[in-house]
């Protein structure tokens, strides 16, 4: 048995995890399992800042991390192309690159900032929290969505196609 899982398991039902999720939570998770839950759970995760940004760095490394989508305190991370959902946490600095038909899920906290690079038919999603920074060159057909969440972020864009802000 995992103590981490069952650690974290416990954490969340604190915060408020509904039955159902506590229901199917196995106390036996593994890293991989841990962090597709927090990819699925990321409206109630961001919502209850869980789990903390300390929890998470005093729990896993930045390459493990990093394998997994997941994003903190990086520092000029490049993801090329790979579909997916990613979460951009802490002070990273991360840049996207996205061609023909890739799709990605990008959600960006603290004061992480980030930069995305699409084109082709690409369409890409960005929800931004906190003090996140995005800086959109979007081209061709490429379609990228971005969702503000707070009004102290920032939203820049030099390509040839503005962003959809909602």
């Amino acid at each position: 048995m995992s103590n981490l899982s069952v650690e974290l398991r416990n954490m969340a039902r604190e915060q408020g995890l509904c039955d159902k999720w506590f229901g199917e939570w196995k106390d036996d998770s593994d890293n991989s399992t841990l962090f597709d839950k927090y990819k699925r759970g990321i409206d109630f995760c961001i919502s209850k800042n869980y789990p903390s940004l300390e929890f998470m760095r005093s729990h896993w490394n930045k390459d493990e991390l990093e394998k997994n989508g997941i994003f903190l305190d990086s520092e000029n991370s490049e993801c090329k192309g790979i579909k997916g959902t990613f979460i951009v946490n802490g002070d990273s600095n991360v840049n996207f690159h996205y061609d023909l038909f890739s799709s990605a899920d990008i959600y960006v906290r603290h004061d992480s900032k980030i930069k995305v690079n699409a084109e082709g038919e690409s369409r890409i999603m960005v929800n931004l929290y906190d003090y996140a920074e995005v800086g959109v060159n979007c081209s061709m057909d490429a379609k990228v969505y971005i969702y503000n969440h707070s009004l102290k972020s920032k939203i820049t864009s030099i390509g040839e196609n503005e962003p959809y802000i909602s």
